[in-house]
């Protein structure tokens, strides 16, 4: 019951907070104030014990700090110059993107600081290069994503001080947020290719082709799969999904008979 009611007014104060433009901290305090003394029976001092001070002033310190670079141009400037650098190898534009919103959110500015200012900078960059504004999202999005993620930007100081207050030791908390960020930081992507030289092609010169795709993903670990058929195009969703959840590069190969 004591559950449903946090719950519920977790979802109130959010709305709240909505609906009258104030921060939901606020609302949020003032419930745990009312369900800690009046429901739970703690004292006001015990309800303010257990408010995560080392978590949230790190992150307070760290938001207001780069709140000012961004404020005044710095990080703006500093993606600019990244990208710059990049001009005379269009085909690397979307990884420059990618790491450079790494960079910068892995320095502390946080995954919707650097979409802030990092989007529209990618929507001009693919409006003037021809790059696919697809790409540019995917781009600007995993890339913040996984720097956020790093060990000393907001979300991993969340995910390390999540750990501690359960018990984990400090240098395997810090270890475990480091995987954190290195498994977000390898891009899920879904690779839809036609799989030719197979039995039913007919074509004498993608032969090698067929024998030597499938042992070369083989050999490189990506996982894929094999659509033979057009009843069988659901796979692709799957893939999709194992490329997300793995965060890494999934295979769909396409026979002839699923192309027609």
């Amino acid at each position: 019951m004591m559950s449903l009611l946090v719950v519920a007014a977790i979802a109130v104060a959010v709305a709240l907070g909505y609906r009258t433009k104030i921060n939901i901290g606020l609302f949020a305090i003032a419930f745990a104030y009312l369900i800690g003394c009046f429901g739970m029976g703690l004292s006001p001092s015990e309800v303010i014990a257990l408010w995560p001070l080392k978590i949230f002033f790190i992150i307070f310190s760290v938001c207001l700090f780069y709140s000012f670079a961004t404020v005044n141009g710095t990080l703006e400037k500093l993606a600019e110059h990244l990208i710059y650098h990049c001009r005379s190898v269009p085909q690397l534009l979307p990884f420059a993107v990618f790491f450079t919103a790494t960079v910068i959110s892995a320095m502390g500015a946080g995954y919707y600081t650097v979409l802030a200012f990092m989007a529209p900078i990618t929507l001009l960059l693919c409006e003037r290069t021809g790059m696919s504004l697809i790409v540019g999202g995917m781009a600007v999005n995993y890339g913040a994503l996984s720097g956020a993620n790093f060990v000393s930007s907001q979300s991993g100081i969340i995910f390390r001080g999540l750990m501690v207050n359960a018990g984990i030791a400090e240098n395997e908390a810090f270890v475990n947020a480091a995987g954190i960020f290195v498994s977000t930081l390898v891009i899920p992507l879904l690779v839809i290719a036609a799989h030719r030289g197979h039995h039913d092609d007919g074509q004498y010169y993608q032969m090698y082709k067929g024998r030597i795709c499938e042992p070369v993903l083989q050999a490189m670990g990506l996982p894929h799969w094999v659509v033979s058929n057009k009843d069988e195009i659901s796979i692709i969703g799957d893939a999709a999904r194992q490329a997300y959840l793995n965060r890494l590069p999934v295979v769909v190969l396409l026979r002839k008979k699923a192309l027609q």
